[in-house]
């Protein structure tokens, strides 16, 4: 097929020519099929050719969700896993450790004990999410509207309280 034929314009052209000439005739009901293969074939040529796969329909282009590709993937989990993993233990030990000792009860423990939490919840809230979208497709969301709010919400809880723990931490120093 002729790739000049699948310009999106010139198809709605043709069409409209079609109709125009075919109803004057009133044999269009028989020329259906034949504008029906050309739109097919225009959107299978057009998902061989375009760039990102694409999907011709109604003469819209509707792109092909990307995907992550399989390397990328794993290499993504791996390591935000290591992050996550390591942030979360490391923080939950910080807290443990001001806990459990008496002498390590001061100001400025607590306000290392809060950057802490405020970490922890910053991790929870980002990290999982994005080792999820590595395989959803596209920017498919699967949480739901409540979902949103509450993950919007800790993150910029756990944000907020750092920066508020690290500015309390240098005024008290």
């Amino acid at each position: 097929m002729d790739p000049g034929i699948c310009n999106v314009s010139s198809m709605w052209e043709l069409r409209a020519e079609y109709e125009m000439r075919f109803q004057e005739e009133d044999i269009w009901a028989n020329q259906t099929d034949l504008l029906t293969s050309l739109l097919e074939n225009c959107s299978m040529w057009f998902a061989i050719h375009h760039p990102n796969g694409g999907n011709l329909t109604n003469g819209i282009i509707y792109e092909d969700p990307a995907y992550f590709s399989y390397s990328y993937r794993i290499i993504g989990t791996f390591f935000q896993s290591i992050i996550l993993l390591v942030g979360v233990l490391g923080n939950a030990m910080v807290v443990l450790v001001v806990a459990k000792t008496k002498s390590m009860r001061s100001p400025t423990n607590c306000y290392l004990v809060s950057l802490a939490i405020a970490d922890c919840v910053a991790l929870i809230a980002s990290i999982p999410q994005e080792i999820v979208s590595y395989y959803l497709v596209g920017s498919q969301w699967i949480w739901g509207d409540v979902g949103c709010a509450l993950l919007i919400f800790l993150q910029n809880l756990g944000i907020n309280a750092s920066s508020l723990s690290l500015t309390a931490f240098t005024i008290e120093r």
